[in-house]
């Protein structure tokens, strides 16, 4: 079975209109101002154009200076720091809850306006379509991992017969692919036990205290309630250090995901870093040998670091006969290395 996974490289180099012309300094086309950003871009807002998010989240501002400007530590690290200080300060709760809210705000709009931008047309499509060329009724499954928040791969999906319903029946929506969005997606949501007036502003007051439902929810850009309930943002604080807690998904697809690990012998890594401990603990704990790996992360270097990473973590399940790309996502669709890697 063939496993893909994707981290916050795949979205930021996920079409040809990545490839940027720079005039004079300045990026020529605005559209380009909405290219899903890495972690240390999600609040720098370089180009002006994420203040509405900011306004609608007020107590986001106390922290900001921090997290736009990082610079001895990563954004994920700065996070973490902040999430360690909610016993002893109060507000951090409301400042961390606020975070969800511009996250989800975010990078639902970068997902719209990037793909109006593209016209639609991402690497994920031409992906999508070299992977089912190359499939095997014998293999019905391709399992796709993302730590992504954005909508990037459920809408190239899309054009293959994929719907987006509910996350209860995320996993049932296409008879090859099986998507696992594993820290939530910005269409996710779970009702909130109390308050039950009062929008985000009174979510943001109660922090991250509140009783929150075990049902997902599939919900609408800027949905924040439905039948007369509040609605929390199923997507995880992007912290240096990940643990089990991080997982933002319903319990069965943590499950099921499981079971597929079992029959796992080819993964491709896209953009991910491998620092997600907890997802690295069930590969190491799941995955038999595996025949073929290959990493995709921008160069071959930063390809590299990953793969000692990941054979260091996996340990010696992972083949001798590693690959590593020389490009990223938009080198590796449109020189075909995904057509040579699907069928060796």
């Amino acid at each position: 079975m063939l496993m893909v996974i994707f981290g916050a490289g795949a979205s930021l180099d996920s079409a040809q209109a990545c490839r940027l012309r720079i005039v004079g300094g300045a990026i020529e086309d605005d559209g380009l101002i909405w290219r899903p950003p890495l972690a240390n871009g999600l609040f720098l807002d370089s180009h002006r154009a994420f203040g509405t998010f900011v306004e609608r989240y007020p107590r986001i501002r106390a922290i900001l200076q921090r997290l736009r400007e990082p610079k001895r530590k990563s954004v994920e690290e700065i996070l973490e720091s902040l999430q360690g200080e909610v016993k002893e300060y109060a507000e951090r709760l409301a400042q961390l809850a606020s975070v969800r809210f511009y996250l989800r705000d975010l990078l639902y709009a970068c997902t719209n306006r990037w793909l109006g931008h593209t016209n639609g047309v991402t690497n994920y499509q031409d992906l999508i379509d070299q992977m089912l060329r190359r499939h095997r009724a014998e293999e019905e499954t391709i399992c796709l991992v993302t730590f992504n928040y954005d909508l990037l791969l459920e809408r190239a999906l899309m054009d293959f017969g994929f719907q987006l319903q509910e996350p209860r029946h995320f996993l049932a929506l296409h008879p090859v692919f099986k998507v696992f969005k594993l820290h939530g997606s910005v269409n996710w949501a779970r009702y909130v036990e109390h308050p039950n007036s009062g929008g985000p502003a009174a979510l943001i007051d109660s922090g991250e205290s509140m009783k929150l439902s075990r049902e997902w929810l599939n919900v609408g850009e800027n949905e924040n309630s439905r039948s007369g309930s509040l609605l929390w943002p199923s997507i995880a604080i992007p912290v240096q250090t990940k643990s089990w807690s991080t997982f933002e998904c319903p319990e069965e697809h943590l499950e099921h995901l499981g079971h597929l690990l079992k029959r796992v012998t080819k993964v491709l890594i896209i953009g991910w870093q491998a620092r997600e401990a907890h997802f690295l603990q069930m590969l190491k704990d799941d995955l038999p040998k595996l025949v073929s790996l290959m990493v995709v992360c921008g160069s071959w270097e930063a390809g590299k670091k990953v793969l000692d990473h990941f054979v260091e973590q996996v340990g010696p399940k992972v083949s001798p006969g590693s690959q590593v790309s020389a490009g990223g996502f938009t080198d590796f669709v449109v020189n075909g290395e995904g057509d040579e890697f699907f069928k060796a």
